[in-house]
């Protein structure tokens, strides 16, 4: 027999603008799991390709615009399926 467990994963990515004009970023962040959250207006997408249990895969873009001297931080939680123990 095989046994899954669904399990929650978080993270964050930090940007931080050190040029002296404003920029314009895009971020995309692939994961091995399914997108559930995503700050700052972040778009999640999933990949209909790969919908087996083991194989989900997802992305999350950001278009963001980060003023001079400024820290941005990007949060996200996608779940996955991993094999039990």
């Amino acid at each position: 027999r095989f046994f899954l467990d669904l399990v929650k994963l978080g993270g964050e990515l930090k940007l931080r603008n050190f040029e002296q004009r404003r920029v314009d970023v895009i971020v995309d962040a692939p994961l091995p799991g399914r997108p559930l959250e995503a700050s700052n207006g972040g778009s999640i997408s999933l990949n209909t390709a790969k919908l087996k249990l083991l194989e989900r895969e997802g992305n999350i873009r950001w278009r963001l615009t980060i003023d001079p001297d400024e820290e941005k931080v990007l949060s996200y939680v996608y779940e996955r399926y991993v094999p039990s123990k």
